[in-house]
């Protein structure tokens, strides 16, 4: 008799099958790429000793060169999503130089799955009672499918699902933070230049937006009480953290909140109470402010608090520094029971923003992924197995991105802020100091000028194809195609190629990679990858000559003194490929060399972050000026850098001579009132003519009504 072999560990919340290679979480599968399971596998089949790291590479990359980074990124990966246990302890250890330990506590189960045989004394019996246990067995199977096929059309009734969309305002302003309703109007914040922030309204059913006027120095909305009468606010200090105040929707002097020192705060547990957050910590206080207590300190700064309507949980966005990541967490009302609401679902995690519809059936967010903000849905309330985890579903799916979602209170509606992306490229003049639209405004970053000035490419905003063209715009083709997006491309010395990175085809598109670097005939074709593996590879540079390509590393969420990646400037030879590391150059990114081939300019991946110039002559670093700075650009004679200077949070662009290393103010960002945009960070380039380009953001933000289907529909479909 054959026997099926049931193999698993378990730990914690998870059981890992070894055959099947799954990892599940309180019985919900989690999702992993393969090479981080194999990475998983291996740790658990060695739990409490030391894997090498050369160990997990030869075996988990058995196929392919890579190098460390990768198994890095595993690493990462895998911490992410298993989290933490006894008191906050990781289960993988970092052994440093040497490699990973799986510290958790691990039981292993091995053994056979079959019923064992009977005795031959009861093989009569047996052999009767055989054909009823399988007519009953075949019966019961019946049933069982039955009732599988009506759970999985009530879980498929049960999705909730956008039925149209309806815009409601059409103001053009930008709209800040969160929307709330009290059944006939829509309160938000918006921002206009010159104005700042104020407070608005919309009837729900659209219309005229009507500002609310409110003595307060650049008011925010954050809560609306349940009885839809009081606002909570924040208010913006001249210095220090903003001040809390309540203000009646229908006029009057706002009162504040005591003196309690707030980032963010809402109604609840009751309307007699408040609950708001600073920093890691969440508190509970009266509603003028006394008797404040701490509820917990959360493990990133906490935001977007929202109770449930039965009071009994609290769920926020947390925002976590090191890692750049934004996650969904639940805690009990209490106190007690603090854990992420979905674990391992997105890595990295970009949740955010989180709310109850009205009949608490569905919790909705927002998620940014693959370069767009979308909204998503997890059922909370199976009618057929409450107790039913289910995944989140999505609610949109674009090409408009929406945020900020909250539900109408009769639940057959969300509210949320719809958003065109767009930028339009301008140039600043130097004599007039003003703003001029270059290439008719076009929509796009990363703008690279042949060294004949003939042609320039760059990557269309936000769809992230590369495009080139001559320099009043004529003869314009496009490059690359969707799914694959592209950043900062560069022509070579000879202009018969263009060098760009790159998020492969058949990868999600993330901000933290994977970026490789590619090449394409400027006349269009198939991008060739520079280099093989996974490792990311970023802002590609040519050399004087057009031989070589220096390029780093981006720096991934994650990057820590436990969880390292190697940051450096690497050189490949472009026709033998061959490899080389700049010296001194570690813990440096963004390369770029200077025109004549004599410099690279770089920067300290860590703060501050700081410019590099190496010198080829003398094979040595030197720092070049005492301020963060980022996205260089050489001026085409070579005798300055303009660059992004930070300037301890008032950005500018500078000049940064060579000559005598004098930094030259150019412009503020403030001139733009702060609207720059760009995909990973605000993109500034340099013109032919060494004027500064600027992508100034010219998104529109309305708010729309998405019509959901009525509950009483949907019980009436289940019933056909």
């Amino acid at each position: 008799m054959n026997r099926k072999t049931n193999h698993f560990y378990e730990f914690g919340a998870f059981r890992f099958y070894l055959e099947e290679h799954a990892l599940v979480r309180d019985g919900e599968p989690v999702n992993l790429p393969p090479r981080v399971i194999e990475t998983l596998s291996l740790l658990l089949q060695n739990a409490g000793h030391l894997v090498e790291k050369d160990t997990l590479i030869n075996t988990v990359w058995k196929d392919a060169i890579v190098e460390e980074g990768n198994l890095n990124k595993n690493i990462f990966i895998l911490r992410k999503a298993l989290g933490q246990w006894d008191g906050g302890r990781e289960y993988i250890e970092t052994v440093p130089k040497r490699g990973y330990r799986f510290v958790g506590a691990v039981t292993q189960v091995v053994g056979p799955e079959d019923i064992p045989p009977l005795s031959r004394a009861d093989g009569k019996q047996s052999a009767r009672g055989g054909v009823l246990g399988h007519a009953v067995i075949g019966i019961f199977a019946l049933i069982i499918v039955g009732l599988l096929l009506v759970i999985w059309r009530s879980q498929s009734v049960d999705e909730l699902k956008t039925l149209s969309f309806l815009q409601l305002t059409n103001d053009g302003r930008e709209k800040e933070g969160v929307l709330r309703t009290d059944g006939s109007r829509i309160y938000m914040t918006e921002f206009q230049q010159n104005r700042g922030m104020f407070l608005s309204q919309v009837s729900v059913k659209g219309g005229q937006t009507e500002s609310l006027s409110v003595a307060l120095r650049e008011p925010r909305g954050i809560d609306l009480s349940k009885n839809g009468t009081e606002l909570l606010l924040l208010s913006d200090e001249s210095f220090g953290p903003p001040s809390l105040w309540i203000q009646s929707v229908g006029g009057g002097a706002p009162q504040q909140v005591g003196d309690l020192v707030v980032d963010n705060a809402t109604w609840g547990p009751n309307e007699e109470a408040i609950t708001y957050s600073r920093g890691h910590d969440i508190f509970i206080a009266r509603r003028d402010g006394s008797s404040s207590r701490k509820l917990l300190t959360a493990p990133g700064i906490a935001s977007d608090l929202r109770y449930s309507s039965d009071e009994k949980r609290l769920r926020f966005t947390l925002a976590d520094d090191q890692y750049q990541t934004t996650s969904l967490w639940e805690v009990s009302a209490d106190g007690t029971n603090l854990h992420p609401l979905l674990r391992g679902w997105n890595t990295p995690a970009s949740e955010c923003c989180g709310t109850w519809t009205a009949d608490d059936r569905y919790f909705v967010f927002q998620s940014t992924q693959n370069g767009r903000t979308d909204l998503w849905a997890i059922q909370e309330k199976s009618r057929l197995l409450p107790a039913m985890s289910r995944k989140p579903n999505p609610i949109t799916s674009g090409p408009m991105n929406f945020s900020e979602p909250i539900s109408s209170k009769d639940g057959r509606e969300l509210f949320a802020v719809g958003e065109v992306p767009r930028a339009e490229v301008v140039r600043y003049d130097l004599s007039t100091h003003r703003f001029i639209p270059f290439l008719s405004g076009i929509s796009a970053e990363g703008l690279d000028f042949s060294r004949d000035g003939n042609w320039v490419t760059y990557t269309s905003y936000p769809e992230g194809t590369l495009w080139r063209s001559r320099i009043d715009g004529t003869e314009r083709i496009q490059l690359t195609f969707p799914p694959m997006r592209v950043l900062l491309p560069r022509w070579s010395p000879d202009g018969r190629q263009i060098a760009f990175m790159g998020s492969p085809p058949s990868a999600p598109w993330k901000l933290g990679g994977p970026w490789k670097i590619y090449l394409i005939s400027p006349d269009g074709g198939t991008p060739h990858k520079l280099l093989p593996g996974e490792e990311n590879e970023s802002d590609p540079t040519w050399s004087a000559d057009g031989n070589s390509i220096a390029f780093g590393r981006l720096p991934e969420p994650g990057n820590s003194e436990q969880n390292p990646i190697s940051m450096n400037v690497e050189v490949v030879d472009v026709k033998s490929h061959k490899l080389s590391t700049l010296p001194g150059s570690d813990g440096l990114y963004s390369p770029r060399w200077s025109p004549d081939g004599r410099y690279v300019v770089a920067f300290k991946a860590k703060h501050p972050m700081k410019p590099q110039l190496f010198d080829w002559a003398t094979q040595k670093w030197t720092q070049i000026a005492n301020s963060e700075m980022g996205y260089p650009s050489w001026s085409h004679d070579g005798k300055y850098i303009c660059m992004q200077d930070w300037n301890g949070g008032h950005p500018r662009v500078v000049r940064l001579f060579l000559s005598d290393r004098r930094v030259e103010g150019v412009m503020s960002f403030t001139e733009l009132e702060n609207n720059m945009a760009g995909t990973i960070t605000q993109w500034s380039g340099l013109a032919l003519d060494g004027s500064p380009l600027v992508a100034r953001d010219i998104s529109v933000q309305e708010i729309y009504a998405l019509k959901l289907p009525h509950h009483k529909k949907l019980l009436e479909s289940l019933g056909d």
